[in-house]
């Protein structure tokens, strides 16, 4: 419980921060665009790039990214995910142990015959 809590917090953290991240660099494009009266697509575009770079807003935005990723790989782990691997590890531990029995006594009755 406490990691599908966890997860859901860095998930919903990560979104939150991710958009964020966008609608700040979109309100400083705003605010240059209104103190440069300029309005042609490519200059809007360039504006908009460089208020991500510039101001930093391209790390936090990775960073918020792989929260998000993270939290959601944490509530796959405690919502199934993490039973079903388990489920799997022990159905080929079994048939392992299944392959190893008659693998041996393939092999003893090979010796057998062998010897006689």
């Amino acid at each position: 419980m406490r990691r599908a809590l966890a997860g859901g917090f860095m998930l919903l953290g990560g979104i939150g921060l991710y958009m964020g991240t966008r609608l700040a660099a979109l309100k400083f494009t705003e605010l240059m665009i209104g103190s440069q009266h300029t309005y042609a697509e490519d200059g809007v575009r360039m504006l908009y790039d460089s208020a991500l770079r510039g101001n930093g807003f391209m790390t936090v935005g990775i960073l918020g990214i792989v929260l998000a990723v993270l939290g959601f790989l944490l509530l796959l782990m405690d919502l199934g995910l993490g039973g079903f691997i388990r489920r799997q590890r022990d159905r080929i531990r079994e048939n392992n142990r299944a392959f190893e029995a008659e693998y041996w006594e393939a092999k003893r009755k090979r010796d057998a015959d062998e010897g006689s």
